[in-house]
């Protein structure tokens, strides 16, 4: 193997070391003081979207398990550069506006390797079943997480349950709402 490319794999892993630094703000502005890191939420979507992925596979879909699982790790690398930007802050941005730093974030971290660049896009776009499955767990695990610190004691965080930006694609696939019922009947006995 080249030089150059075991040192554009070293370049990458720094972003991706910098995810493991990067606490997920939104959390901060909710007023969690210890928050996951963007590494921490990254892992558990990963997981996440894996267990969905043999949900689904078991419910008779096609499910391309090893694109789920690098959709699901290359799904918040664009924070790397960005860092992560709560709901009020991504609104006030812009969303369009947004999408495209963070696109160009993503092309500019991985460009030596289009094909992973094209992978996050399927994921950004939601144009498969297993970007789809993605989409969702990453919406999932943020409402699990919130359930979570619940239940180590923090307040304020009905916002993050019922903003409709944190449900939004959860149409896409059926089962979904009994998940998200589960959540919240977990949540009635904290």
């Amino acid at each position: 193997m080249p030089m150059d490319e075991i040192k554009e794999i070293w370049n990458i892993m720094e972003h991706v070391v910098r995810l493991k630094r990067f606490k997920r703000s939104g959390w901060c502005y909710y007023g969690v003081f210890s928050p996951e890191s963007i590494a921490d939420h990254s892992f558990s979507v990963a997981f996440l979207s894996m267990l969905l992925a043999e949900f689904f596979k078991k419910k008779g879909y096609d499910v391309d398990d090893a694109k789920v699982m690098k959709m699901a790790v290359l799904h918040e690398i664009g924070e790397s550069r960005l860092g992560d930007l709560q709901l009020d802050a991504r609104r006030l941005i812009g969303m369009e506006y947004l999408s495209g730093v963070e696109t160009r974030a993503v092309s500019e971290i991985l460009e030596k390797y289009p094909e992973l660049v094209e992978l996050w896009r399927e994921f950004e776009n939601g144009d498969s079943v297993e970007a789809s499955i993605v989409k969702i767990a990453d919406k999932l695990e943020l409402l699990f997480q919130a359930l979570d610190y619940e239940k180590r004691g923090a307040k304020n965080l009905e916002k993050i349950f019922q903003d409709a930006e944190n449900r939004k694609n959860f149409g896409r696939l059926p089962h979904i709402d009994e998940f998200l019922e589960e959540i919240l009947k977990m949540r009635e006995k904290v």
